[in-house]
């Protein structure tokens, strides 16, 4: 898909839309990251993401089914979060909203992404690979988790091109 370079919004269908988020929608967030996350964010980080980042929500109707928060630093984005509730994973609102993203990082002159993913996130790491990124690296003992900390998989999209 390719996106207008001033997008604050885009419909997709009748049903389903992505627009820019507000500290309104951060219960909404949180309701979603409490199930879908290990270590969820609290509604505070959330909070002060929807203030200070690009935050995307991905609707269908009026009801909040995603959303993903990302920084840009000079020519590089990073992507810090992304969340699909859980009745909708595997259905390709990922990928749709990933997609979305990824345009808003070039068209804000983005050269690269970065994301950190759970290495035993094997859905998410297809979908990041399907979608152009490599691993660069890896953060051993970057997530908490039970037993022991999780390792990070550290990726990387460069834009062709720019």
């Amino acid at each position: 898909m390719v996106w207008s370079r001033d997008v604050t919004s885009r419909t997709l269908s009748e049903q389903v839309s992505i627009r820019l988020l507000t500290e309104a929608h951060v219960m909404a967030m949180s309701a979603i990251e409490s199930i879908v996350q290990q270590v969820p964010w609290t509604e505070g980080q959330l909070r002060d993401s929807v203030v200070s980042d690009r935050v995307w929500g991905l609707f269908q109707a009026d009801v909040l089914i995603g959303y993903s928060v990302m920084i840009l630093v000079v020519d590089e984005a990073q992507l810090l979060n992304m969340s699909i509730a859980k009745n909708y994973q595997t259905q390709g609102w990922g990928r749709v909203l990933l997609d979305f993203v990824l345009n808003d990082a070039l068209a804000a002159g983005a050269t690269a992404v970065f994301l950190e993913v759970r290495e035993s996130n094997r859905i998410a790491l297809q979908l990041y690979r399907v979608m152009g990124f490599a691993p660069v690296g890896l953060r051993k003992g970057y997530y908490a988790a039970q037993p022991e900390r999780e390792a990070a998989v550290l990726m990387r999209k460069v834009f062709k091109g720019v």
